[in-house]
């Protein structure tokens, strides 16, 4: 559905695409303020967040945003190689919807995913994968997670797999803040009842297993011999605070999971356009209702706009997206009918990207 959105804007004739061209290098922004009446900046959040943890740069951690973009077929990633034929057990840190889809592929039967438009490179491997166990951790409890109940429930429902939960993380997170967060909250609560609803014993005979634990903080990644990650060292951690602002506080208890592979999804981060300068405390583009501000004051940079990631931070989906950008396109219309944006700027727009390789829609 999304494709077919993009084709219907794509092949209006009042449209025009201009693929493999890389503003900062190829061209500044300041060319398009030059040469545009409005410029849209929506480039979203094109690195990782870092744990910062001691060993995270070796061999098996990765961040969770290259192994989505392998499986989808990135151009920029068709020679990565996770060698998952070497690989028994996984640690996922993090529990956000991209964590859940990570779990999912990496579980999910490889003839169910010949069916969809996964990458045929991926699906070869995950054939050959002898992957048999997922641990999909966070530091705070089950009340905080960040996944949605959707995803959750058909993680739960993977055949010939058994999702575990452990009794006492449970416990320890539903603490008497835990219980207010989730009071007048229908959605949270029902994503806390398939939680906690989930196999708590530990016992399967199924071949594969997946475990959602909670209240657990990584202080340090393992190599082996080879320089191969072997395991993760975890701080086992507290809930303390009132509701809605609770903080996971460690108590000096720690835990070792051994994995051979380590996706961390911490999130996903903004980095700077030249000539653009990001807020540091929300690495996101200052802004009012979409209309970009230089730096933190109020004051506009004229005709430069801005809409999603970029906007607002990595959170969300499309769904949330939609709205976000609505609110941009409304500033940008308001912006043209009270006379604030010229009609045309520069009639030979077409000189900027005369001498570049530029690919169009067809």
């Amino acid at each position: 559905n999304v494709m077919k959105t993009f084709q219907e804007i794509m092949r209006n004739e009042k449209v025009t695409f201009r693929g493999n061209v890389c503003v900062g290098r190829d061209i500044q922004v300041s060319d398009l303020l030059d040469s545009y009446s409005a410029v849209v900046l929506a480039v979203g959040a094109s690195s990782d967040n870092k744990l910062g943890v001691p060993g995270e740069e070796i061999t098996g951690v990765v961040s969770a945003r290259t192994f989505v973009n392998w499986y989808n077929g990135h151009p920029d990633f068709a020679n990565y190689d996770f060698q998952l034929e070497d690989v028994n057990d996984v640690v996922i840190i993090g529990q956000g919807n991209v964590a859940l889809d990570c779990a999912r592929i990496l579980m999910k039967d490889p003839d169910v995913l010949d069916t969809t438009d996964i990458s045929r490179k991926a699906l070869n491997a995950l054939r050959s994968s002898r992957v048999r166990s997922v641990s999909i951790i966070g530091r705070r409890s089950h009340v905080q997670i960040a996944c949605k109940i959707k995803e959750t429930r058909e993680l739960s429902r993977l055949p010939g797999v058994v999702t575990h939960v452990s009794k006492d993380e449970l416990k320890s997170g539903m603490t008497s803040a835990s219980e207010e967060e989730i009071k007048n909250d229908r959605p949270r609560r029902r994503l806390t009842d398939l939680i906690t609803g989930l196999n708590i014993s530990g016992e399967t005979e199924e071949a594969k297993a997946m475990s959602l634990r909670f209240l657990l903080t990584p202080t340090r990644f393992e190599a082996s011999a080879t320089g191969r990650c072997k395991s993760v060292c975890f701080d086992r951690n507290i809930l303390q605070g009132p509701p809605f602002s609770q903080r996971a506080v460690g108590t000096g208890e720690k835990l070792r999971i051994p994995c051979q592979l380590v996706l961390v999804a911490a999130g996903y981060k903004c980095e700077s356009l030249p000539g653009v300068e990001l807020d540091p405390s929300t690495n996101t583009l200052s802004h009012i209702q979409g209309r970009v501000t230089r730096g933190q004051s109020s004051d506009l940079e004229p005709h430069l706009y801005v809409t999603g990631w970029y906007k607002r931070g990595a959170q969300g989906i499309i769904g949330t997206n939609i709205p976000d950008a609505k609110q941009t396109a409304d500033s940008i219309l308001t912006d043209y009918r009270d006379g604030n944006l010229e009609s045309s700027k520069n009639a030979e727009v077409e000189n900027l990207f005369s001498s570049l390789n530029v690919v169009s829609w067809d």
